[in-house]
């Protein structure tokens, strides 16, 4: 298997939706760092009989559904045009992609909904 250049993976639909797909779970991963960091933090202020309200995190998971959701709908339609694009005999491997990627926007728009409701609700 030859590998890529940069050239050939971007500039290509299919390409772009790679980029974006795995832009989408940055948003993610920083959620779950922060998350901790502030878990680390709640138990020490709730040791030493001080505050802790869990608004703050609250509304960095609506910030980073949102991101999250805004980098992954292009990704579907660069995927879902790629696939519009593809020869005729398409491989099962395009449809799961295709599949995969759709696949994660509804868990971000799921997420994002979730932590909307959270959000207002407290």
């Amino acid at each position: 298997m030859a590998f890529l250049t940069c050239r050939q993976l971007f500039g290509t639909l299919r390409g772009w939706s790679w980029l974006l797909g795995i832009l989408s779970l940055l948003p993610v991963v920083f959620l779950v760092y922060e998350y901790q960091v502030f878990s680390a933090w709640a138990k020490q202020q709730a040791e030493n009989g001080g505050f802790v309200c869990g608004t703050g995190l609250a509304g960095l998971t609506l910030l980073c559904a949102l991101v999250a959701v805004i980098f992954s709908l292009p990704a579907l339609v660069c995927a879902v045009m790629a696939y519009q694009y593809a020869p005729s005999p398409r491989g099962l491997m395009r449809k799961l992609e295709v599949l995969v990627v759709g696949n994660v926007v509804v868990l971000l728009a799921l997420m994002f909904l979730v932590s909307a409701i959270d959000y207002l609700l407290s």
